[in-house]
């Protein structure tokens, strides 16, 4: 019911919008992250790139923080249906709708940007063939900087995550932390500031590069960089959308994209240092786990990737033994 109310807003804006910005060459581009953040930026670096290439015929907007009414769980579903041509997903979001988009989010499996590089090239191709199935094609995947927890008070050891309440980004992260005993709410981010002045929170599970961009110091005042996944973020466009561009308008779209997802890439490891050395300054007390801690986390992250392997079934399998084969020296 939440999918069809903002399907049928979206088609209500789109309807009720002028004859130009319904055409072919004019895009809306969903994007909930703020325009000061890594891909608030990048979206609105992309559509001027695609802007340029196509001497002004082809015009993309990206309206601040997204569109209203669109959640990020639905947005596989809503791209598909065209009640919003591009969107720019959480890929571990969408991944109720589709299992294998979790991959980039399970625990300790990429540990490096390196790894989460190859990680991403070793699934690409199944990446693509997902979102053809779903009536859309994929024009770029990139991280976040590493997952870590940011809490009230310092997580030491496995008995401090006990009863935790936390806010995580996928379902993959809350059935990671209900493991290890914790109270994880896979909340979106609109919510998130609500919760925390609420008091509902004791620890949130992101990056620093998104701590920075809510002023996660207001709030929480410790870091544990477990470095948990660099999860995966996609932008689609709906293939019907693309379809409706001139063949010179697709390739324009397709370069600038690829360039984006480059720039991103490179982007995701300078920002990671550079936020942390942001959250230092505004008194976040940054640690990485004790041995003890790591080694809990490692056998649940264990339990979870052969519990996934046995769920998403022979091409994720699959994707997963090439990047496993590729780490091997």
């Amino acid at each position: 019911m939440p999918h069809l109310l903002a399907a049928l807003l979206c088609a209500a804006l789109v309807l009720g919008a002028p004859a130009a910005a319904r055409s072919g060459n004019a895009l809306t581009l969903h994007c909930a992250y703020p325009e000061s953040s890594l891909y608030g930026r990048a979206m609105r670096a992309l559509a001027a790139d695609v802007l340029a290439r196509t001497g002004g015929e082809v015009r993309i907007a990206v309206p601040p923080e997204g569109m209203a009414g669109l959640r990020g769980p639905e947005l596989l579903e809503t791209v598909r249906d065209g009640a919003v041509p591009m969107a720019l997903m959480l890929m571990g979001e969408v991944s109720r709708s589709e299992r294998a988009f979790a991959i980039s989010t399970l625990p300790l499996l990429a540990r490096s940007p390196d790894d989460a590089r190859r990680l991403h090239d070793s699934c690409r191709p199944l990446y693509e063939t997902l979102c053809a199935h779903w009536n859309q094609t994929l024009l770029l995947a990139a991280p976040w900087p590493a997952s870590g927890l940011f809490s009230r008070e310092p997580l030491r050891t496995e008995a401090d995550l006990a009863g935790l309440r936390m806010r995580v980004y996928d379902t993959t992260m809350a059935g990671f932390f209900s493991r290890a005993g914790a109270r994880p709410a896979d909340l979106p981010w609109v919510d998130l500031a609500s919760a925390l002045n609420g008091g509902v929170l004791d620890a949130v599970l992101t990056s620093p590069s998104s701590a920075r961009d809510v002023t996660l110091w207001e709030h929480l005042h410790h870091f544990l960089a477990l470095e948990l996944a660099y999860p995966l973020t996609m932008l689609t466009i709906n293939a019907q959308a693309l379809e409706a561009l001139a063949p010179a308008h697709r390739a324009a779209l397709r370069d600038a994209a690829a360039r984006a997802q480059e720039d991103l890439w490179r982007e995701v490891a300078r920002e990671e240092q550079r936020d942390l050395a942001v959250l230092r300054n505004y008194g976040i007390e940054a640690r990485r786990p004790e041995p003890a801690l790591q080694q809990a986390l490692e056998a649940l992250a264990d339990d979870m990737r052969r519990e996934f392997l046995w769920r998403a079934g022979a091409d994720a399998a699959q994707a997963l033994r090439r990047y496993e084969e590729g780490r091997r020296p």
